[in-house]
């Protein structure tokens, strides 16, 4: 039997793009938040050269999100070339998930290091890249940026 997918409609669409945005934000906010809770002890240093996460967690924060830009600019600088809406934004929510995923990791990181450090430093980190996470809400206006609409396609996108 062959099951097919539902057609989302522009507004379903940014609906579950949001709701998965939130999941993300959400998971790393309380993550963050029940790993302070529970570190027994803990210290802020930016200076002790003998802990390999003062050079780790930033490194890997500076390269999630660039790594999460370029990946997210060369995904949407073909969105041009998809036939349909459904296609576009089908690439479109690929680009933004594997940017989450990024930062989402880079939040991970850190939290992780500090779970094991107690050094507030990671921690500190960790929240420079959640509030970058939290200027990339998805919407519609900053979509159509990169969707190359057609006349029909733009009509469809905001119709609904």
């Amino acid at each position: 039997m062959e099951q097919q997918n539902p057609v989302l409609s522009p507004r379903g669409f940014f609906r579950t793009l949001t709701l998965l945005y939130f999941s993300f934000l959400s998971a790393q906010l309380l993550f963050a938040v029940m790993a302070f809770l529970n570190q027994g002890s803990t210290y802020f240093d930016y200076t002790d050269t003998n802990d390999v996460f003062i050079y780790a967690v930033p490194v890997f924060a500076v390269a999630s999100i660039v790594l999460g830009i370029v990946l997210y600019g060369q995904q949407t600088s073909e969105l041009g070339r998809k036939n349909s809406l459904k296609e576009k934004l089908a690439a479109y929510q690929s680009a933004v998930l594997i940017r989450m995923a990024f930062l989402e990791a880079a939040s991970i990181f850190g939290i992780v290091a500090f779970i094991l450090k107690g050094n507030l430093f990671s921690l500190l980190i960790t929240g420079l890249v959640t509030l970058y996470f939290i200027t990339l809400r998805p919407a519609k206006e900053r979509a159509e940026d990169y969707l190359h609409l057609s006349h029909d396609e733009k009509r469809q996108f905001y119709e609904d």
